[in-house]
């Protein structure tokens, strides 16, 4: 190739490139084989351009429509955990005129079949005799495996594996990726045209994984120096295939090109079998060069033997060059220890410095004879080091096998060196390994740690939950009082200093306050606890029992004690403690363990965790703007646009009532026509907000239709609700009696027809009592029905899910993609919650508000991260009371790390607070740089037209919390013409304004006002009265509802009484709701009263004004005002203040 012949395309796709003037491979139409040609990018980035020329022959559409395909599946590969080290990056594409072409970024390296023919003869990819060169074909053949699985496992073909299909550099390290599978033989398939024969030469009459492996084994035989021929012949026995392999490596080479086809065969076994060949190859080469080479400076001048005649106490004399020499035998003769020392003057570079019983011997590189060349094949000292080195220096330690070293004078080793070189153990190989431990943490691992940082936090502060208890007997009036087959059980507090500890570093209340007030508090005193044997949190043992709090017993003079009563007999315990019932909880903290255990090996995905516009890519997908398109407003078009065309991440702001469920719903809808075979993942952090996507979706979805998108709901097993029509248990039961009843069935073989025919009957919901009992192919009905579910998960085109649902789990595990994943509500999720669904796919959609209520117990968390000293002190209490199941390799690291040095808390804690608001974090961030005016893809839209609340209400939501939120102009239409379906009986009393604040009185501030807040915290009576009081005036317009209006009443605290709830319930008939548990409907009643705006909870007032629909909002509020009004000051429209209802009206 004429490295300086070089042109620019003057038109077309490839204008902004340079490309060579010679093809590294010249394209074929007839096979469809792609021209590879070299060339650089604007920026002077090698690139390799794969090239497919238009054919008269493939209609232009038809390829087009095939390249997109092939480009999803490109995008899909990118995002799947692992296969950045494995599968070729893919740095562009694009067609014109000419033809389709995909842009490879290879950094330096080139296709394997173009390096070999430059290399020179000594280059170990030209030298498979070497057992050195032999180690690293396997370790970079094990590579390509992972990266032939991961095509795979996402139902791939490569079609052509060969050398040119291969990208490396040629270096030490192994860094061999696939690429060459773009979409080759589907263009010829297309033509109609056969494709290339296989690598063996041999004509091909069909692709199949099982060919895929086979080209792969004859590639490993060409770079093993193997021929070919005598690795596809049976009659050859294994050991005679070529001299220089091992009979394992000859065996493995066979198992690929599957002489033996009984064997298993996939990645992971491959890669099984690499490593075995491995470890035998490098025992082999252990026993060829076992030993490290130590050269010692020794003699008159010398400051080491200066050092050896001092610490023999003057007996070795300095010219006694033998006794020196056999001093330093003897001092390394009993486990010698390589110490890894940090460097004074660069905190990132460090020293070796081997330890002997005596002497620490400074290591340095050895400089060979006769050159200027460092080698550290041999190890150099002169010097010893005065002291041991400081234990904050010593940044690790390797303890050795004195036979394993070799001491030399000076002389002999630079005799031996020149002869030896290349064929020893190299020290290089101990300072590689000491380099990766103590190297910085990269970006992408300091996110993970902050990650794992907040998972145990959140871990510790639910083992905070645990109280300590003594069992003490039942009182005499309560003996005997257990109902028949249960028992009561009594217990009292007791001391216990670490917990207490734990507590106040966690800025808690004592855990005796902490328990009273959970066991007295409105709606946790009747649930479930759990009483325990030990200390940590989620190790469970056959001693824990459950029981249900009953009542508090006072005793005079003594402390009180509490009733429970349960199901079992009281064990005998060592340490009891009561813990609130967990299982749930601690469920969904392995799952999260597990989830940032697959994380830690997504490169990818942690890249864009840590700069979501690091890898900003054009997915080549356009939106149609047909009339559905011309339905949505401005807004919610130009999202659509962004997200459709914008990879692999995109964010969505939404306040309520501007349609973002609208946007999820044409987003699908337009998926399904574009691709009727896309997977598609909706997730949110509520059970609540996936039912309602869910009910929004149905009609897109074809919920009655057999020949519609398979749509699965993953839901709790033990949930009370019916299931959906959706459920994945009910999806699944339908599907395995439809598939028994089907043709295919009576043509498969007579046991896998019983074993259908077994799992439709247990199926049958009329069955469910048997079901327990019943036995499908020696396995239980239920397990067997619990696997298909399973299957039907991976097979569904639509799965709705909660972020932590065990579905998710279940599909991290099995390596399932999606096309996209859409996660609603994004800002109520932390960022540890957003893992498992952002895995699961290589397009990512976040819709959120993020001025609304915030992620659950996010608040504390935040004033935690915000004092580093506490955290550590925190760290170092929950230790101990975290269990086994709740820890993995990294928390453990993170508690050693921290233990040992602290300083990295700070950065890690503001990571963990960045990660802890994600959506918020993300989105403020493009929003700023949006601002700037700077250019680039945008990743994040605001939605900003309004289809909801009355004008007047949307104006107020505005201007208090989004800025620009506008009414669209069919809203603003609907609010002016149509009446209001309630009056007012007495406008003085109850302005008909949009918004109606009833001012309260203060109690500190009004003469002879004796009532205020009371316990529980924000119940106020009066307060309760007057907006009852208030809603009085409220009349329905129709006949029906003449005398009353329909209410959705709505409180802004949870601690609402019981005896509040008691009064509204009298006079409107209907619940009490809070925020967390209303549903939509709720706020598209006509009136929506509002008690109890709590001063400083910005987002929750944000939730509760902007998704009212109608006036007036009544919004009853007891707070100081800094002036007071008259009750007849009437303030502007929209917002008036009706007379103080503690007057009798």
């Amino acid at each position: 190739m004429s490295s300086n012949a070089r042109r620019r395309r003057k038109d077309g796709f490839l204008t902004a490139y340079t490309v060579d003037e010679d093809y590294l491979q010249k394209p074929d139409v007839a096979t469809g084989r792609p021209g590879v040609v070299g060339g650089r990018d604007p920026d002077g980035n090698s690139v390799l351009i794969r090239e497919w020329r238009r054919s008269i022959k493939a209609p232009d559409s038809d390829l087009e429509q095939i390249w997109r395909h092939e480009l999803r599946q490109l995008h899909r590969l990118a995002g799947y955990p692992g296969s950045a080290s494995c599968i070729a990056h893919l740095h562009d594409a694009g067609f014109d005129t000419r033809g389709f072409y995909l842009i490879i970024a290879p950094g330096q390296r080139q296709p394997l079949e173009s390096l070999r023919q430059n290399l020179p003869n000594d280059h170990w990819l030209r030298q498979p005799r070497s057992t050195a060169s032999r180690l690293r074909v396997w370790a970079n053949l094990k590579l390509l495996a992972h990266g032939l699985e991961t095509l795979h496992v996402q139902g791939m073909l490569h079609r052509s594996v060969d050398a040119w299909s291969v990208l490396t550099a040629g270096g030490s390290e192994p860094d061999f990726q696939l690429t060459g599978f773009e979409w080759t033989m589907r263009i010829a398939s297309v033509e109609g045209l056969s494709s290339r024969g296989t690598a063996a030469g041999a004509a091909r009459t069909f692709d199949s994984f099982s060919q895929d492996w086979k080209d792969f084994g004859v590639l490993a035989a060409d770079l093993l120096g193997a021929k070919r021929q005598r690795v596809l012949d049976p009659a050859i026995a294994p050991f005679e295939i070529a001299e220089h392999l091992t009979l394992e490596e000859a065996r493995l080479l066979r198992l690929i090109v599957q002489m033996n086809p009984k064997q298993p065969l996939d990645g992971d076994a491959i890669a099984t079998r690499i490593d075995g060949v491995l470890g035998a190859l490098r025992a082999e080469a252990a026993n060829r060069r076992a030993k490290l080479h130590l050269a010692i400076r020794i003699g008159p001048k010398s400051r080491l033997s200066t050092r050896i005649r001092q610490v023999s106490g003057l007996d070795i004399e300095m010219d006694d060059l033998q006794a020196q020499l056999q001093f330093v035998k003897d001092d390394l003769a009993s486990e010698p220890l390589l110490l890894c020392v940090r460097q004074q003057d660069a905190s990132n570079e460090f020293r070796l410095v081997l330890r002997g019983k005596n002497l620490l011997y400074r290591l340095e590189e050895f400089r060979a004879p006769k050159t200027l060349a460092l080698s550290w094949d041999f190890a150099y000292c002169e010097r010893v080091d005065p002291n041991a080195p400081a234990p904050v220096n010593l940044l690790d330690q390797r303890r050795l096998q004195p036979e394993s070293l070799e001491i030399l004078g000076l002389r002999d080793a630079s005799d031996l060196f020149p002869r030896i070189r290349g064929k020893l153990m190299s020290w290089d190989e101990m300072r590689r390994d000491f380099g990766e431990i103590n190297a910085p943490l990269s970006p992408e691992q300091t996110a993970h740690r902050a990650l794992t940082l907040l998972q145990l936090l959140e871990v510790i502060y639910a083992a905070a939950d645990a109280y300590a208890v003594e069992l003490q007997p039942l009182p005499e009036h309560l003996r005997g009082t257990a109902e028949h087959g249960s028992d009561r059980l009594c217990v009292q507090l007791r001391s216990d200093p670490e917990r207490t500890a734990l507590s106040t570093a966690l800025d808690l209340k004592s855990p005796a306050d902490r328990f009273v007030k959970r066991l007295e508090a409105d709606g946790l005193g009747s649930e479930d606890w759990i009483l325990a044997d030990g200390r940590s949190l989620g190790d469970r043992d056959s001693t824990n029992t459950e029981w249900i709090f009953r009542e508090v017993i006072q005793r005079p003079g003594q402390p009180d004690v509490f009733l429970f009563d349960g199901p079992d007999a009281i064990p005998s315990l060592h340490d009891p403690i009561m813990v609130p019932a967990s299982v749930g909880r601690d469920v969904q903290f392995r799952r999260r363990l597990k989830a940032l255990k697959a994380l830690k090996t997504h490169h990818e995905l942690l890249q864009m965790i840590v700069d979501p516009r690091l890898r900003v890519l054009d997915s080549h997908d356009t939106v149609v703007e047909d009339a559905a398109f011309a339905k949505l407003d401005e807004p919610k078009q130009l999202a659509l646009k962004q997200l459709t065309s914008t990879l692999p991440f995109f964010l969505v702001q939404g306040p309520p009532g501007v349609g973002k469920t609208r946007l999820v719903r044409d987003l699908v809808t337009r998926q399904f026509a574009d691709e009727p075979t896309s997977r598609l993942l909706l997730t949110a952090q509520s059970n609540a907000a996936i039912d309602h996507l869910m009910d929004e979706l149905a009609g897109v979805l074809r919920a009655n239709d057999p020949n519609g998108p398979l749509v699965v709901r993953s839901s709790k097993r033990d949930a009370i609700e019916a299931p959906s029509q959706f459920d994945i248990r009910e999806q699944t039961r339908r599907l395995v009696r439809r598939l028994a009843a089907s043709p295919l069935a009576k043509e498969v073989p007579p046991r896998l027809q019983r074993s259908l025919s077994d799992l439709a009957e247990a199926a049958d919901s009329s069955q469910a009592a048997g079901r327990k009992t019943a036995a499908v192919a020696g396995r239980s009905a239920e397990q067997s029905l619990r696997t298909f579910e399973g299957v039907v998960a991976r097979a569904a085109n639509v799965v709705f899910a909660t972020t932590n649902s065990g579905e998710l789990e279940r599909l991290i595990d099995e390596r399932g993609q999606f096309d996209w994943a859409i996660v609603e509500e994004a800002a109520k999720a932390t960022g540890s919650e957003l893992v498992s669904p952002l895995l699961l796919s290589h397009r990512r959609l976040m819709i959120g508000d993020h001025k609304q209520l915030p992620a659950f117990a996010s608040d504390q968390l935040k004033q935690l991260l915000a004092q580093p000293d506490r955290i550590h002190e925190a760290m170092k209490l929950g230790e101990e009371f975290v269990g086994r199941s709740l820890r993995d390799a990294t928390t453990e690291e993170l508690l050693e790390d921290v233990a040992e040095d602290k300083s990295q808390l700070p950065a890690l804690c503001s990571e963990a607070l960045r990660l802890l608001s994600f959506f918020e974090s993300a989105i403020e961030a493009e929003f700023k740089r949006q601002a700037k005016g700077k250019g680039g893809r945008p990743i994040a839209k605001k939605l900003t037209a309004q289809h909801r609340m009355h004008p007047s209400i949307a104006e107020l939501v505005s201007n208090c919390f989004y800025g620009d939120l506008k009414t669209d102009p069919t809203c603003e239409k609907r609010f002016a013409s149509e009446p209001r379906p309630f009056t007012s009986a007495d406008e003085s009393r109850l302005p008909l304004a949009p918004i109606v604040v009833i001012d309260m009185p203060y109690v500190q501030s009004t003469l002879n006002q004796k009532q205020g807040d009371q316990y529980p915290a924000w119940h106020n009576p009066p307060r309760s009265a007057g907006g009852h009081r208030s809603l009085g005036y409220v009349e329905g317009r129709t006949r029906a509802r003449q005398g009353s209006a329909d209410f959705g009443n709505l409180v802004s605290v949870r601690a609402t009484t019981p005896r509040t709830k008691r009064s509204h319930q009298r006079r409107t008939g209907q619940e009490t709701q809070s925020p967390q548990d209303v549903s939509l409907a709720l706020f598209q009643r006509p009136v929506v009263p509002h008690r109890g705006l709590v001063p400083g909870q910005r987002g929750r007032c944000g939730h509760c004004l902007a998704r009212t629909k109608q006036p007036p909002l009544l919004s009853a509020k007891c707070t100081r005002l800094p002036e007071r009004r008259q009750a007849d000051e009437r303030p502007l429209e929209p917002c008036e203040v009706a007379a103080r209802p503690d007057r009798e009206h």
